[in-house]
């Protein structure tokens, strides 16, 4: 245990302590900026919901000193309209919001279970306080980025690869109920069979497959599928998520459904073994 820690943070609790530990042993390997690089970071999305000018551009150099940008929002409110539509890896949420404390930010985050990305405080004044709070409400981290701006993109590539290990995207298959995607031969086996899809087919269910239960925007899955959006009165995502669905069998007896969200997108949605036929 790190004695000096404790003289300098005599009330914070030592589970604290192993965990940001943890974090660091993690991410030393990739704290310098060559490390960064090799890491494609710059393929991390990032979102930072911050207030003040100031405050923003420092963090905004830090990550671009890393080859990372983020995109700025100055309002929760604006925050949630764009992950309507867009999808990121990683939220930074200020503690120095007018309207609506870092805290309350982040449980209504947590509340959307749309919403599973790791979600980081970044603390410009630091208190006891804020800490327990920043836990209770469901961040995965707490940064304070004053007195330590340089651990600030460590631990963002922390959490964003503990989050792709959760989501299993790092392995060569996904498998769901009795669905299983090979990602090296491009098709789905279901039960004893194996199911050809078209590259875009594959890449859509590959997408679904790799976020269970989660609402994925129409702008994003059109991104990554045909690389760019479509034209607003365009039936072509509609028409192919109708076909994987007919194609793959995707229905509640088979324990896997894939269905449209109003005004979203599409979710693919896992049951449990004991609720299928």
């Amino acid at each position: 245990m790190d004695h000096s820690f404790h003289r300098k943070f005599p009330n914070r609790p030592a589970e604290w302590l192993c965990y940001s530990q943890s974090i660091q042993h993690e991410c030393a390997p990739i704290a310098g900026a060559p490390g960064f690089r090799k890491l494609k970071v710059n393929s991390i999305k990032i979102a930072l919901l911050d207030a003040e000018p100031s405050s923003a551009t420092g963090i905004s150099k830090v990550l671009e000193a890393g080859g990372v940008v983020s995109s700025r929002f100055t309002s929760s409110e604006r925050l949630f309209r764009e992950l309507r539509r867009s999808v990121f890896d990683v939220v930074l949420v200020s503690d120095n919001l007018p309207d609506d404390a870092a805290t309350d930010v982040v449980q209504a985050l947590r509340r959307a279970t749309t919403f599973q990305m790791p979600i980081l405080i970044i603390a410009h004044h630091a208190s006891q306080v804020n800490l327990i709070d920043a836990f209770d409400a469901g961040a995965d981290d707490y940064v304070m980025f004053a007195s330590d701006p340089n651990s600030l993109l460590p631990r963002i590539i922390g959490h964003h690869r503990r989050a792709r290990r959760r989501g299993g995207s790092g392995g060569r298959q996904l498998s769901a109920g009795d669905y299983t995607l090979d990602l090296d031969a491009c098709c789905v086996r279901f039960r004893a069979e194996t199911i050809r899809l078209t590259p875009k087919e594959f890449a859509l269910a590959k997408l679904m497959f790799s976020s269970p239960a989660v609402t994925l925007p129409r702008d994003h899955i059109e991104i990554v599928v045909w690389g760019s959006t479509l034209p607003p009165l365009s039936r072509a995502l509609a028409a192919m998520v109708a076909r994987l669905r007919r194609v793959l069998r995707l229905r509640p007896e088979h324990g896997v459904t894939l269905r449209g969200v109003h005004s979203m997108g599409y979710r693919l949605d896992i049951a449990a073994p004991e609720s299928r036929v």
